[in-house]
């Protein structure tokens, strides 16, 4: 396949080029992801040799573990979220190799996949990431959202290979609880929010197979969660900058003199 094969998304963004307000995240089939400008201009300029759009950093530094380079966006879908010192754009990525592997009818060996988080203000991936995921992110993305119940939110996101994958802002997995084996290949987004009365969030993972999981967290239930599903809320509005869930209702009500 090829074009952008996840939905875009709007979030905030000081732009090197466009300054600050909302601009559209979007990531191709296996390229290069971009924050715009509502004008469709590159948040980071232009390369003045070709005059193309100047897309978010590739990753090109080896490390423990990480062999398959450079790690560029790919597949899924991405997000925007309050994720490891700020708003950062989450998103599946690949690398290289892996990328190779769609394209033709071989494996070529050493192959892996990744998710990443970059800082959209400056288009560098942030510290300690992209982190090493197990297969594919096909159809799914990243949901952003505090599920230990400490400071700050965390990633949790699922592959075509049996589970659910849970980082902090460090990209260290959550606790010795993730990941979470589902059984089967993860098709959508995971869900972070309350479970009827509930007063812990619960993490709701769905299979191909039609599996449904649902996994207590330590966080409460009204802890942050700046992008808690699918396409961020109930509307489906893709924008960071809306209530990702309806407010609850007021409790506990009196009149004082």
């Amino acid at each position: 396949g090829e074009g952008v094969a996840g939905s875009p998304v709007i979030g905030p963004v000081d732009c090197p080029h466009g300054g600050k307000g909302m601009k559209v995240g979007a990531i191709a089939d296996g390229g290069g992801g971009y924050i715009l400008n509502p004008d469709g201009s590159s948040c980071y300029g232009a390369d003045p040799a070709n005059g193309r759009h100047i897309a978010l950093a590739a990753d090109v530094a080896a490390s423990v573990g990480k062999i398959d380079l450079p790690v560029l966006p790919a597949l899924g879908h991405p997000a925007f979220g309050n994720f490891a010192g700020g708003v950062s754009f989450v998103s599946p990525a690949t690398g290289v190799l892996r990328a190779l592997d769609l394209a033709v009818n071989e494996y070529q060996g050493g192959s892996q996949d990744f998710i990443g988080a970059w800082d959209p203000a400056t288009g560098q991936l942030r510290p300690n990431f992209p982190r090493q995921m197990n297969d594919l992110q096909f159809l799914t993305g990243p949901s952003v959202a505090d599920i230990d119940g400490r400071p700050g939110e965390e990633l949790v996101a699922g592959s075509a290979s049996l589970d659910l994958a849970a980082y902090n802002g460090l990209g260290l997995p959550v606790s010795d609880r993730w990941p979470k084996l589902t059984g089967d290949w993860t098709v959508a987004n995971p869900l972070i929010g309350q479970w009827g009365r509930g007063v812990r969030k619960v993490v709701v993972g769905l299979t191909r197979d039609g599996r449904l999981s649902a996994y207590r967290t330590s966080a409460p239930a009204c802890s942050p969660g700046s992008w808690p599903r699918f396409h961020h809320d109930n509307a489906n509005s893709g924008d960071y900058s809306r209530d990702a869930v309806a407010p609850g209702a007021p409790t506990g009500v009196r009149v004082a003199d």
